[in-house]
C-alpha cells in the first residue's frame, strides 16, 4: 500500500530511483532475523545505529554547517547551474569549479550518510525527501528549506524508532520517509 502511494504521487524518474529501495527496506525489516546471520555486511548495506559515533555526529554538523554556508554564498549561481549549466557557462560564471564544489558537496554527504543509513538507502533518502519538498513547496528556496526539514524528521524519528526496537536504522528511516 505504501509503495502504491509512492508510485501514485511522484514523477517517473524519482519512482524508478525510490521503489527499489523502498522495497528492499521493507524486506529488510521482514527478513531481519535470517539477515543478521550475516551482520557485518548488513550494517555497511542498511545502517546500523551502534555504528554511530560522536565524531560522526560532529562530521556531520560540520558539513552542515559548510553546505549551508556554500549555499549562502554561491545560491544564485548553484540553481542557475542546476538549471541550465550552458546558459550560466555565457552569463560568466565559472561552472567547472562550482561544479566541482557541489560534486564535493554531494560525495561528502553520502559518505557520512552510509554510516547512518547504509549503502542501499542512501539514494532514497537523497531522493524522498526532495520529491516529497517538491510536491509541497511554491519554489526552489521553500523546496530546500522543506526538503532539509523532512529529512531530519526522518532521520530523527528513524533512528529512535531502530533503536527502540532493535531494528535497521536504514530501513527504518526510509520506510517513515516513504
Amino acid at each position: 500500500m505504501v509503495l502504491k502511494a509512492l508510485s501514485a504521487s511522484m514523477s517517473k524518474s524519482v519512482r524508478s530511483a525510490a521503489l527499489p529501495v523502498v522495497k528492499m527496506g521493507v524486506d529488510a525489516v521482514i527478513h531481519l532475523p535470517a539477515l543478521r546471520k550475516h551482520a557485518e555486511s548488513w550494517d555497511y548495506l542498511f545502517g546500523n545505529i551502534l555504528l554511530i559515533s560522536k565524531e560522526d555526529i560532529y562530521f556531520v554538523i560540520a558539513l552542515d554547517g559548510v553546505i549551508l554556508f556554500v549555499v549562502g554564498i554561491f545560491y544564485n549561481k548553484l540553481v542557475a547551474l542546476c538549471f541550465d549549466e550552458e546558459y550560466t557557462q555565457l552569463r560568466g560564471v565559472h561552472t567547472h569549479w562550482l561544479y566541482l564544489l557541489l560534486l564535493c558537496l554531494t560525495a561528502l554527504t553520502i559518505v557520512l550518510l552510509v554510516r547512518i543509513v547504509g549503502i542501499i538507502m542512501v539514494i532514497a533518502l537523497l531522493t524522498l525527501p526532495a520529491a516529497i519538498a517538491g510536491h509541497t513547496a511554491s519554489g526552489i528556496r521553500q523546496m530546500m528549506v522543506f526538503a532539509t526539514l523532512f529529512s531530519a524528521l526522518f532521520i530523527i524519528t528513524g533512528l529512535g524508532v531502530s533503536f527502540s526496537f532493535d531494528l535497521p536504522s536504514g530501513s527504518v528511516i526510509i520506510l517513515l520517509a516513504a
